[in-house]
């Protein structure tokens, strides 16, 4: 006897005025496929801990994110979507 159990997290908090840091929590999620954090006042850098989840679609436009973009981005082997526009990044996307 075989169960199958999907389990997915979208996390869809699009345009909400969000203040302060993303939240490190969010990347405690293993299942979690969808982060949806644009258009909001995120500040800070993306955290490298990020690089960690394997299935996930990134939306973190629009926001005031800086610094330089994590080098564990390179695991996200399945990524399907990366979106960054419009923030305050430093540098070249090396990574991409």
């Amino acid at each position: 006897m075989f169960i199958a159990c999907f389990l997915e997290v979208h996390t869809v908090l699009k345009g909400s005025s969000l203040p302060g840091v993303l939240p490190r929590e969010l990347v405690k999620l293993p299942y979690l496929c969808e982060m949806n954090l644009g258009d909001n006042q995120f500040t800070d850098k993306v955290p490298d801990e990020l690089g960690n989840l394997m299935n996930l679609k990134i939306v973190l436009s629009s926001n005031h994110l800086s610094g330089t973009l994590p080098q564990t981005l390179v695991r996200l082997k399945n990524l399907t979507d990366f979106r960054l526009n419009d923030n305050n990044f430093d540098g070249l996307y090396h990574i991409i």
